[in-house]
């Protein structure tokens, strides 16, 4: 897909592709890329950026990067006044 790219940053967003390129060729018996994603993303997007290794320590500074984010992220849910509360009975504020 072709983002526009609005802050100058690169953009990274998981869809579900209607062909997989050839590279990557569906292995839905051993799971998808979705579920990778979902699983291991750091492992998923060394994948889809075609790398197969990453220095040790690299590896683990990436890793507790993701787990700050994961545990920032809750933080900020678990704390929003508006994520989960309706108006009436099936209509999100």
């Amino acid at each position: 897909m072709n983002f526009t790219n609005l802050f100058g940053q690169p953009v990274v967003c998981l869809l579900s592709p209607t062909v997989y390129p050839k590279n990557m060729q569906d292995q839905s018996q051993r799971g998808s890329l979705f579920t990778l994603f979902l699983y291991n993303p750091l492992m998923a997007f060394l994948y889809v950026c075609g790398l197969s290794s990453m220095r040790s320590g690299l590896w683990d500074k990436c890793q507790e990067f993701l787990r700050k984010v994961n545990r920032d992220l809750g933080q900020l849910i678990s704390r929003s006044r508006s994520i989960g509360k309706y108006q009436g009975s099936d209509t999100p504020v």
